[in-house]
């Protein structure tokens, strides 16, 4: 009993202390809400902001306050109420009082910064196309930073040339039409022309029998439809190859390979888009028509048999190598934009070279010319016509030629006179022959070889180059069994054919 009074006496005593020590004055004022001072509405991707939240009444005992949005993926908020705008779009941020739970709250938009377009441009677009191509366009916006970059394209004549709104663009029937893309933001425009055709065809005999036969060709990126018909029932359909031609200076992209089995002649037709370069050498070919190939920019068709290249098509036309052939005519009148030809080896007995003034490299090597006119051909570098019938020769049009082999002809030593004193003055180094040599000519094997006056070249800076012995005594060797002599053998007049 005594124990018990005894706690609840003192419990008495500890709740009149206490009663006694509390400030009789300090008194906790509650938080009765809370307001957010001139809020943002809209702010850019990276900027930052300090949110201030003021709360009522602001006496309050307990001014503590939590942020927090509802989305931070849009825009965050620290403690300390800063505000990062993150990304675009809407976030909600939310400051609540500790005391109370009373809450306030703001809507911010977050934009990215506008970077308007100044312009537009197309890059490299196409000015010809076949029926049935298609290329993806390409079009550039500047700057190149700009915010919005949508362009919409359009055709003037979709009976002609179509284009999505990706930029494909597709070749639908021969024509001209206008092709244009605009800019959604300031309506930029670019246009360019592109001119549709029919497919490119080019027709080749082959006498090839039980032998395979090579094509190495070059095509422009629209690619559609590509085919070769070998002519005996059999098809090949283009597919990209990893082979490299022996040539270092040409890219062949693509190869096809043939067979024929049976002893006959055969028609090969070849059907494709933008054919630029086409290399048929060595495939016993008799006749080649590449003129409805407009396109066309390189043909090399050496070693063949052909009597016949129909060329009259190919304005575009820059190399044209031939040589070792049985040509005896070649119709080049149209080949205004020809650099290179090379005919060297053919049955040759007349070439008229007067419409291709953009020729720089001219070979007509061992052919059966008796004249040759290459006065409208004044970009022209490099002459090669020895083995040929020719009597004379004027070059005096001709300032930019550094190489004139002309030997094994006929041209007399007053000819030869009159050809040196057509040559060019020039000074520059030949990168064709000895380092020493600015320009050079050889003239061996013509009948006024001995007896002309080559000092009238050497004052102009021309040096002689492959001069022929006269004679070749080979009797007092007993033990030569063999010699090789190169394109010279009708020339040479043996003393003793039994020796």
């Amino acid at each position: 009993m005594n124990s018990r009074l005894l706690f609840i006496a003192a419990v008495a005593v500890a709740l009149l202390t206490a009663a006694c020590t509390e400030d009789p004055h300090e008194l906790v004022i509650p938080v009765t809400g809370i307001t957010l001072n001139s809020p943002p509405t809209t702010l850019l991707v990276g900027e930052t902001l300090s949110l201030e939240a003021a709360v009522e009444p602001a006496e309050a005992t307990n001014k503590s306050v939590t942020w927090n949005s509802d989305d931070d993926q849009v825009a965050t908020v620290n403690t300390e109420g800063v505000l990062t705008a993150v990304a675009p779009g809407v976030a909600t941020i939310t400051a609540t009082s500790h005391d109370g739970k009373f809450t306030a709250n703001c809507t911010v938009t977050v934009e990215v910064e506008v970077i308007p377009v100044t312009g537009i441009t197309l890059n490299s677009p196409p000015t010809s196309l076949t029926v049935g191509a298609t290329l993806t366009l390409d079009a550039a916006i500047a700057p190149a930073d700009a915010t919005n970059k949508t362009v919409v394209w359009s055709s003037d004549d979709e009976h002609v040339a179509t284009v999505n709104s990706e930029g494909v663009l597709t070749a639908v029937a021969p024509g001209v039409a206008t092709i244009t893309a605009t800019t959604d933001d300031g309506g930029f425009a670019a246009s360019f022309s592109v001119t549709v055709s029919e497919p490119g065809i080019i027709t080749m005999i082959t006498q090839a029998t039980g032998v395979g036969i090579a094509v190495w060709i070059k095509l422009s990126e629209a690619i559609v439809n590509f085919t070769i018909d070998w002519g005996d029932g059999k098809k090949s359909i283009i597919e990209e190859s990893s082979y490299m031609p022996p040539w270092p200076d040409v890219a062949v992209d693509f190869r096809f390979e043939h067979n024929y089995s049976g002893a006959s002649e055969h028609l090969i037709t070849i059907t494709g888009s933008n054919i630029e370069l086409l290399s048929c050498g060595g495939n016993k070919l008799t006749t080649l028509d590449v003129s409805r190939c407009p396109e066309l920019k390189t043909l090399y068709c050496w070693n063949n048999q052909l009597t016949n290249v129909n060329v009259s098509g190919n304005t575009e036309l820059i190399s044209l190598e031939c040589m070792s052939n049985q040509l005896t005519a070649l119709d080049v009148s149209n080949c205004i934009a020809l650099e290179s030809l090379g005919l060297s080896g053919n049955l040759l007995t007349v070439l008229d070279v007067s419409n291709c003034t953009a020729l720089k490299s001219l070979s007509v090597s061992y052919c059966q010319l008796a004249a040759l006119d290459v006065s409208k051909c004044t970009e022209l570098e490099q002459l090669w016509c020895p083995g040929n019938q020719l009597k004379s020769l004027d070059v005096s049009h001709n300032t930019e030629l550094r190489l004139l082999p002309c030997d094994v002809n006929l041209f007399t030593a007053e000819a030869l006179n009159d050809l040196f004193r057509s040559l060019p003055y020039i000074s520059e180094r030949n990168p064709y022959w000895d380092w020493d040599c600015p320009m050079a000519i050889s003239i061996y094997g013509n009948p006024g070889t001995d007896d002309c006056d080559f000092s009238i070249a050497e004052k102009k800076g021309w040096c002689q180059r492959g001069i022929m012995p006269a004679s070749l005594e080979v009797s007092v060797e007993p033990d030569l069994n063999f010699i090789k002599t190169q394109n010279s053998l009708q020339y040479m007049q043996p003393v003793s054919k039994n020796r």
